[in-house]
């Protein structure tokens, strides 16, 4: 038996129109989806014995001790253990065992991007009883990636003689960037370890602030010193994910358990400056009055 549907051409035009419409949206998704890059990091490590044999079965626990929130899992059966996805904060690493002392790392620091290595080694004891390591003792060197980088901390971002408050482009802390080590600088435009501006992503919380006009970060998109958390620059053999050779990461300040904040003034004004060297010879100064004002103030619902 043979049936024969009629359907009205134009009807199917419209269909077909409306099938690529929705095409194009889903591609354009994906397309801004894989623009934002992840800022998070990783903590993972080896827990032994004394004697150097892989412990398995031990419970770890990560905890955020700015906003006391915690992660835990087990050591695989060659004592490995591995938290993904962790963002940059303060940490304390805790490793718990049957007939062995609970062993604790106090004042882990994670930075943006960063897998950090950290190996437990437990002494057979009570549980109730606790070794602890400080940072000290933990190894400042990437061992898990090879790329070459730099890191600037909130405290390094407002402190930085740079000029972030009224310089001639404004109150952008743009410039910080151009200040990091291997970074270098030129008309607003940024190479990193000998890359050409080009080939280097600026990203802020993960997402683009690049020019499709200059090739260069927008600056007005740049958030102020105040609100940086961290700034971080990858070079040479960076990791794969990134679009670039060069990526620098910019995260912004979080939440914390307790209410934290700051202020400013940036005052200026001629009769601190001195008299500008010109020619003919002048004793009088340009007018100058200006007054740059903020705060910051965060917490944790």
């Amino acid at each position: 038996m043979f049936i024969q549907i009629h359907f009205p051409y134009h009807r199917l035009l419209r269909w077909v129109e409306a099938a690529s419409g929705l095409l194009l949206c889903i591609t354009l998704c994906a397309g801004f989806s894989a623009g934002a890059q992840s800022t998070q990091g990783a903590i993972l490590g080896t827990v032994t014995d004394s004697a150097g044999a892989v412990v398995p079965g031990a419970l770890v626990t990560l905890t955020n001790t700015e906003q006391a929130s915690k992660r835990t899992m087990t050591t695989n059966s060659v004592g490995d253990y591995s938290f993904l996805d962790v963002k940059a904060g303060h940490y304390s690493v805790q490793v718990a065992a049957p007939n062995f002392r609970t062993w604790v790392a106090q004042e882990v620091i994670l930075a943006v991007h960063q897998e950090l290595r950290i190996n437990a080694k437990l002494v057979v004891g009570d549980v109730q009883q606790a070794v602890e390591v400080s940072e000290d003792t933990i190894s400042a060197i990437e061992t898990e990636t090879p790329s070459i980088s730099a890191v600037y901390s909130a405290s390094e971002a407002v402190n930085l003689p740079v000029n972030t408050r009224a310089s001639a482009s404004g109150t952008s802390a743009l410039n910080i960037v151009g200040t990091l080590p291997g970074v270098q600088a030129d008309h607003g435009q940024f190479g990193l370890q000998g890359g050409i501006p080009w080939e280097t992503e600026v990203s802020v919380d993960g997402i683009t602030v690049q020019s499709t006009n200059t090739n260069g970060p927008i600056a007005d998109a740049f958030p102020s010193s105040e609100s940086i958390s961290e700034i971080r620059a990858d070079g040479a053999l960076n990791d794969a994910e990134f679009g670039q050779p060069g990526e620098i990461t910019v995260t912004t300040k979080g939440g914390t358990n307790t209410i934290h904040g700051s202020a400013f003034w940036y005052h200026q004004d001629a009769s601190l400056d001195a008299i500008p060297f010109t020619y003919p010879i002048t004793t009088t100064k340009p007018k100058l009055i200006g007054n740059t004002y903020g705060g910051v103030l965060a917490g944790r619902s």
